[in-house]
């Protein structure tokens, strides 16, 4: 089980999701690689983006985390294996109007790429991926729309980072 997310930042939200998933699946005894185009300094144990074609095999899960647009999204999806969307929400590019001109880019590239990747996990097609997971309300205008026909999206519990160990709790797997 493997995971992507262009850039991964210490401290950053969707990093700590990656690195608390990745954490959890090595716990239940599985390989688990975080892939990223950019590693920002702090940041360890993250391999190229490029390793995903060479090394990811057919059998394995690929978890792409997608909150923006990423030039590499469209190749990664061409990958032959399990395929998962963790849809972490687009912020709306009106967002960085005068701001980031360059964050403002990359969201309307994430729009416009979400509905060309969709298929690609089974959000149009059924038969094709094994889901999508969502942080967020997945009933958004800029979010695939799924019905009782296409793949569900399972909602995930926001990632909290605390010093204190969840109490377990019978029939939860992820205290």
């Amino acid at each position: 089980m493997h995971q992507f997310h262009p850039t991964l930042a210490p401290g950053d939200a969707m990093s700590n999701h990656v690195f608390a998933l990745r954490k959890k699946i090595r716990h239940w005894g599985y390989d688990s690689f975080a892939y990223a185009v950019e590693t920002k300094p702090g940041v360890a144990d993250v391999r190229s983006y490029r390793r995903l074609f060479r090394e990811v095999k057919p059998d394995d899960l690929l978890i792409v985390h997608f909150s923006m647009g990423s030039e590499v999204v469209d190749q990664l999806i061409k990958i032959p294996a399990r395929r998962v969307l963790v849809y972490h929400n687009i912020t709306p590019p009106e967002f960085f109007s005068g701001i980031n001109p360059h964050a403002a880019a990359f969201a309307r590239l994430g729009l416009r790429q979400l509905s060309r990747i969709a298929p690609a996990f089974g959000l149009l097609a059924p038969d094709v991926a094994d889901g999508m997971l969502v942080t967020g309300n997945v009933r958004t205008k800029d979010s695939p729309a799924t019905s009782r026909n296409e793949t569900p999206a399972y909602p995930l519990t926001p990632y909290v980072r605390t010093d204190n160990p969840p109490r377990r709790r019978r029939g939860r797997c992820w205290s």
